[in-house]
């Protein structure tokens, strides 16, 4: 989830603490209990300094990882505490918990995106995630500025505190039921897919979906009272020594299939260099993937290829052009077998779709 959220929440947490504190309201200590709330709240994004020391390829592989884990949760949180104590002594506890209680939540709210969070880190690399909101999610988002306005109004303390959380928590659950029957569509939709993911859009009714098996990956917009579009269909191809090199042998190929969903690749031919593109489906907006890397590859004398370059940037990726060549190098062994290549194009989808 995006900082300026967790802020909010931050905000929101010092307000619950503060309303059942009416007696301190003018006390010096109520500074010091906003900073310990705020601050833990924005401290498991404190790995943005991986990106800025080594780069973004170990940012994509240590981001919401040691963090958001459970051991930095007690960490940062002594941290902040002792800091603060500093300059306000002798409520080390009560600011030790202020500041768990809003790493938490922020851990909380990252598990509800896409992306998640590697919370039992380092015991398991696990990404635990509920695809309920967008990374910025409007809504929510409004919910909680809502609640400051209100919140800065003298005498509507406790009843901001106590719509907002309210609000916010039944607005979660209902995405989360959204999420269950949006799934059980796509499933039925597609009932060969080994793995199936709803994901939520920068437009709070606007969903996503993948669906992958063994041929492939299609992917599309889906809504509760809409009919399904498919948007990308991705044919998987047998996988070459490029490919293979790219995802093995290199440290950003390594990183990117280790951190990819729903993995998908395109080798194109530039001259003497072979460029192998891995995207993660589970991120897009049509053909556009934010999470895309390129790996420029150059034949080699003592090995079979050379690295020439890693590149992790947002790339549009040409999916007709990979279902056509996908399409071309099986006609022959689909005419032998009796397969019909609209069959293995298309999703099996029931008629009340259609």
């Amino acid at each position: 989830m995006d900082n300026l959220s967790h802020g909010l929440w931050g905000i929101g947490i010092y307000g619950a603490w503060l309303a059942q504190q009416p007696h301190v309201v003018h006390s010096p200590l109520t500074t010091t209990v906003f900073l310990a709330s705020v601050l833990g709240s924005e401290a498991p994004d404190a790995d943005y300094v991986v990106k800025l020391v080594r780069g973004p390829q170990a940012y994509l592989k240590h981001h919401r990882a040691a963090s958001h884990s459970f051991p930095a949760w007690l960490l940062s949180s002594v941290v902040i505490a002792s800091g603060l104590s500093l300059w306000h002594p002798g409520h080390f506890m009560l600011l030790f918990s202020i500041a768990l209680i809003g790493v938490v939540v922020h851990v909380l709210l990252d598990i509800l995106t896409p992306y998640g969070t590697q919370a039992l880190w380092p015991i398991s690399k696990h990404r635990f995630r509920l695809d309920v909101l967008f990374t910025l999610d409007p809504v929510f988002f409004a919910i909680g500025a809502i609640g400051f306005v209100l919140f800065a109004h003298d005498g509507a303390q406790r009843s901001a505190i106590h719509w907002s959380f309210g609000i916010a928590a039944l607005y979660i659950l209902a995405r989360a039921l959204i999420v269950v029957l949006l799934s059980s569509r796509v499933r039925r939709n597609y009932p060969g897919a080994e793995r199936v993911s709803v994901l939520p859009q920068a437009v709070p009714w606007w969903w996503g979906y993948v669906a992958e098996s063994q041929d492939g990956v299609e992917a599309g917009a889906i809504r509760l009272l809409a009919r399904d579009g498919v948007e990308v269909r991705w044919r998987r191809p047998q996988k070459d020594s490029a490919v293979s090199f790219a995802m093995n042998e290199t440290t950003g190929g390594r990183i990117f299939v280790a951190f990819a969903r729903h993995l998908i690749w395109q080798v194109k031919r530039d001259g003497e260099w072979t460029r192998v593109y891995l995207a993660d489906a589970t991120y897009r907006f049509r053909n556009w993937m934010p999470f895309s890397m390129c790996i420029s590859l150059a034949p080699s004398q003592g090995s079979e290829w050379r690295l020439g370059s890693e590149v992790l940037r947002g790339q549009t990726l040409d999916f007709a052009a990979t279902v056509q060549e996908f399409s071309d190098s099986t006609h022959a062994s689909d005419q032998a077998s009796g397969m019909d290549e609209g069959r293995r194009l298309k999703p099996k989808i029931p008629s009340e779709y259609r």
